[in-house]
Order: structure tokens, then sequence, then C-alpha cells
């Protein structure tokens, strides 16, 4: 697996494209990172603001190639034995809670309770679900800090029906224990939860 990292030329207008359209961004990095569909190529990304730059942070079982307006500023394999196997780290990661009501998956969105509508829920429900999805993979984690809303827009190509969205996402941070390595393994690889194209799911460790 590769952990590279790129720093956008966001002067350029596909890059500011994809900067604002993470439909455009995950196309970018596929066809031209590592010249792989989604589906035959395993990789995940985030995109974080540093100052007035934009970084893009990549995972990908393929090594990616230069992209015109990504330059690597760094870059480096990651191999299963690299990775920890237990211990406590920081991590941060992006995720859009979900919850299944009356078999049905629903957003955990809004910060008050509203009796008639069970999809909106407290914040303390979102952090309860990032704890069980961690628990699930291997992890515990002992602090969690939610930060701020990420709205992330995409559009689709007219083969793909030509629809517009949007996501809605949160980013956490803090910190967890490792109990198992290889659940711990696959979800550091495949990442967490939905909106995988679209920058969320990916786990970085400080």
């Amino acid at each position: 697996m590769y952990l590279t990292v790129y720093k956008a030329n966001y002067r350029k207008q596909k890059i500011a494209k994809a900067l604002s359209n993470a439909g455009e961004m995950h196309k970018l990095l596929f066809s031209e990172g590592i010249k792989a569909s989604r589906i035959d190529g395993e990789a995940l990304y985030r995109i974080e603001r540093s100052g007035n730059d934009y970084l893009v942070f990549f995972k990908s079982q393929n090594k990616p190639l230069p992209i015109d307006g990504l330059d690597i500023i760094t870059q480096k394999i990651m191999r299963k034995d690299d990775l920890p196997s237990f211990g406590i780290y920081k991590f941060f990661i992006e995720l859009t809670p979900m919850k299944s009501i009356h078999g049905k998956k629903h957003y955990i969105i809004g910060d008050s309770d509203n009796g008639s509508d069970p999809r909106y829920t407290r914040k303390l429900n979102r952090m309860e679900w990032v704890k069980g999805q961690f628990e699930k993979r291997g992890m515990k984690i002992l602090s969690c800090h939610e930060g701020e809303v990420q709205e992330k827009y995409f559009s689709h190509s007219e083969e793909r029906g030509g629809r517009n969205g949007h996501l809605t996402s949160w980013k956490y941070s803090g910190t967890m224990e490792i109990t198992d390595h290889d659940k711990f393994v696959e979800a550091y690889s495949k990442g967490i939860g939905i909106g995988k194209a679209y920058g969320n799911g990916m786990l970085l460790l400080g």
C-alpha cells in the first residue's frame, strides 16, 4: 500500500474544480493517479487545508502516477508489518454517521432531539456511532473530538444519470488503542463507513 501526499495547485482550473466537487477529485485521483476504476483499485483519499495550501492524502494499492496540478510532496510504501500491532495512537478521520431505523439507514444529523423525526439526534449519538465503528475494527477509542461539519458536493456524468448530490460528514480526532491487529489493518487499508469515493473513511495516525 502507498501513502501519498499531494499539494494541490488550485490555480489550475481542473484542480479548483476537483477541490469543490468531490466526484471530480475522485475521478482525477483514480483515472490519472492510479489508472484504475474504484472497483479495480482499492484507494482512499482525504483533503486537508494547511494554511493557504490544500493537501490531498491518498492511500492506494497501486503506486500513484504524477498528476498535472497535484505535486507529490511525500510518498511511502506501507506494508502490513510496518503498521502498528498494539498500543495507543492519535487518529484523524472524516465520517458520515448513520443508523438503521426500521430497516432503513438515515444520517445522524442535527444537534437536538426531534421526537417526530428520528433522523435528528444529539451529537452524543454520533460519537457513540463512531466508537462502535472503531470497536468493530479492532480499536478502542480513549478520547474523541467532533470537529467541523463538512458539506461535500458531487456530480455524476451523463452515463451515470447526471445527477448532483451532497454528503454531510464530520471530522473526528482523538486517541485510540489497537486491540486487534488484523481488524485494524483492514480498516486502515479499506477505510470506515460510507462515502469513501467522496473523501470519507480514510484513517490517519498521528
